[in-house]
């Protein structure tokens, strides 16, 4: 289980297009004038002459009534967007940013980074990226970032490159501590105040918000062979050591759930695992002079199983995957409609499975919800997302989310979905995708205000 963070990178670089075009006429005599007679009178066209004393149409007047709510609306939501494109315009801000931080080639470079996510409080700190590290395209990538007490992150991978095409080997390790992790028990069940006497979590559905410490160790390799086109076989191994305590943040775990019943709390984990992914990927941009967004069309088909053998006299249990998308493009711009899927599972009972490692939804996945509101050995999760352009480098887009968790594949249902929407804004470069921030809400309730460095559709939760 990895806890999913958002990363708002200092002075983020974008870029405007701004597209002109000329009409002209061309040279030679000019076309005869057409009989226009019994023509109607310009602006008569229609039969309703447009003036000052012509009575009002009740009808329009009324739609333009209502609709002009919305479009006040919009407009004070993009004016921000405007504006910050307007300076990043004036003032040049893409080439003074990569001046500054990245080498001539901008191949190199060292960028001060800021990390934010609901729950988990700010972290300030910096990151190393190189994209061409010993000639052969070899990226290699380090960041840390601290954020107070028992709240700071460090990680490094390097990659092999084009060197052993069509395969391609990445080596990476890591060290998270976050102080306030959320757990809600496990199960769909609704919130609850907390009661007098400690919740069995594992026969106890009831979901009450607490908080506890995490610390993740990991150490990983993989290996990600082209087979045919579009066609991938992708293996990751890693080596982990998961360690809990309570929070300094009411209610702790600890207060609320019998640490007892909590698999892994008590010790820690330390556990193998690896894992094989068939991946077919076809998404890719329908019009690329003219569109930036990453995807604007194809479709993508992913699915994995993997096996964790567990340290210590830990549990062995079997994980699974599947993960379906489709780009549908309906117009230049783009405009688009994202569609997808995801399952996942683990095997074994839940005194099997450590309570970190049970698949989860909310926040990332899931949007309107907290953070890993429901956890649970299935979990299912369906989107539909809009997206069109607001300008060459930003998107914005409307989605709704439903999902929820189950005890096994048996107990699969549609009863007592859990459904988030909202909408947001994306920005990226003709490359690179930088940011995604999101207002969310959900049936349930609250407002969520949510980014991420990752793309929603390149998000999934890592196993650890």
């Amino acid at each position: 289980m990895s806890a999913r963070l958002s990363l708002l990178r200092v002075g983020l670089p974008t870029s405007l297009l701004v597209g002109m075009l000329h009409l002209g006429t061309a040279y030679g005599d000019p076309a005869p004038t057409p009989d226009v007679t019994g023509a109607p009178i310009p602006g008569n066209e229609s039969g309703q002459t447009w003036n000052d004393e012509a009575e009002p149409n009740p009808s329009r007047a009324m739609a333009r009534g209502v609709l002009a709510i919305p479009k006040a609306l919009v407009w004070v939501v993009l004016l921000p967007i405007r504006g910050g494109l307007w300076v990043y315009d004036r003032y040049d801000l893409n080439d003074r940013y990569y001046n500054t931080f990245y080498n001539a080639e901008r191949t190199f470079g060292i960028v001060p980074t800021i990390e934010y996510a609901t729950g988990f409080g700010l972290m300030f700190g910096g990151k190393l990226i190189s994209t061409d590290t010993f000639g052969g395209h070899e990226r290699l990538t380090a960041l840390g970032a601290y954020g107070g007490t028992y709240q700071d992150r460090a990680e490094a991978s390097l990659d092999s490159g084009t060197r052993l095409d069509p395969v391609v080997l990445k080596l990476g390790g890591n060290f998270d501590r976050f102080a306030r992790l959320p757990f809600y028990g496990i199960g769909n069940a609704d919130e609850s105040p907390q009661p007098a006497m400690l919740i069995d979590p594992l026969i106890n559905d009831t979901a009450v918000e607490s908080f506890y410490r995490y610390q993740e160790m990991r150490a990983a390799l993989d290996a990600d062979w082209r087979m045919l086109w579009d066609l991938h076989l992708v293996g990751h191994g890693a080596l982990t050591s998961l360690t809990f305590d309570p929070s300094t943040r009411d209610p702790s775990i600890n207060t609320v759930y019998n640490p007892m019943d909590l698999v892994g709390f008590n010790g820690g984990v330390k556990h193998a695992y690896g894992q094989l992914e068939l991946r077919v990927d076809r998404r890719r941009i329908a019009r690329t002079p003219w569109e930036t967004t990453q995807y604007t069309t194809g479709w993508l088909a992913s699915g994995f199983v993997g096996g964790v053998h567990g340290f210590d006299n830990a549990h062995d249990f079997a994980h699974y995957a599947v993960d379906l998308q489709a780009f549908i493009h309906f117009a230049l711009g783009p405009r688009i409609l994202w569609l997808r899927f995801r399952g996942e599972g683990v095997s074994g009972n839940l005194n099997n499975v450590p309570f970190v490692e049970l698949p989860y939804l909310g926040g990332d996945l899931l949007r309107g919800y907290n953070f890993a509101r429901f956890r649970d050995r299935v979990s299912g999760l369906g989107t539909a997302q809009y997206m069109w352009d607001v300008s060459r480098n930003v998107d914005a887009h409307l989605f709704v989310d439903v999902g929820r968790v189950f005890g096994s594949l048996n107990d699969v249902s549609l009863d007592n979905l859990r459904v988030g929407y909202g909408g947001g804004i994306s920005i990226h470069t003709a490359t690179d995708f930088l940011l995604a921030a999101t207002l969310a809400s959900s049936i349930d309730g609250g407002l969520f205000a949510t980014a991420t460095l990752n793309a929603y559709w390149n998000e999934v939760t890592l196993w650890r």
